[in-house]
């Protein structure tokens, strides 16, 4: 049995866990798709984790370990269940995020407790360079958020 095999039926298996629709899913075998990701294995029987749009590699992750791979897909599955529980659940004048980022850490803790974990320093770290918007400010534009970006930047410098 494939490697890529072994890792759909593990991903189907967790995708019920958090009721992920066929929309979401990802695409299995060496397939050249530019509506989804799609997982391959190559000759060296590492996995690819690739994502195309107009024909262009927008990423493409590779690794041997069949963890982590799970654990990129399912990021960019609950990443995007998140945002839109986010939609259906916003909280006039708060940071999107915080819904958002609470949300997805209970789905990759349900999934896996080390994914929830990563997730908890990765949006912390995301949080450290763009802090949450604070209650009294009602907007917070692209200008703004650059210029906290650039801020923070030139703090690391």
């Amino acid at each position: 049995m494939s490697q890529v095999h072994l890792l759909k039926k593990e991903f189907e298996r967790l995708a019920r866990i958090i009721a992920v629709s066929e929309k979401h899913k990802p695409t299995f075998g060496s397939i050249n798709n530019d509506f989804k990701p799609y997982i391959f294995q190559d000759y060296k029987n590492n996995l690819h984790y690739i994502f195309k749009e107009r024909g262009e590699i927008v990423y493409e992750k590779s690794t041997s370990d069949f963890d982590e791979i799970l654990f990129w897909i399912f990021e960019d599955i609950t990443s995007t269940l998140s945002y839109d529980f986010e939609l259906k659940n916003r909280i006039e004048d708060q940071d999107f995020r915080r819904i958002a980022f609470n949300h997805q850490v209970k789905l990759r803790t349900k999934l896996n407790k080390v994914w929830g974990e990563r997730t908890i320093k990765k949006h912390n770290k995301i949080i450290e360079a763009i802090p949450l918007m604070i209650q009294h400010r009602k907007e917070l534009n692209t200008v703004d958020i650059l210029e906290i970006f650039n801020y923070q930047k030139m703090k690391l410098i």
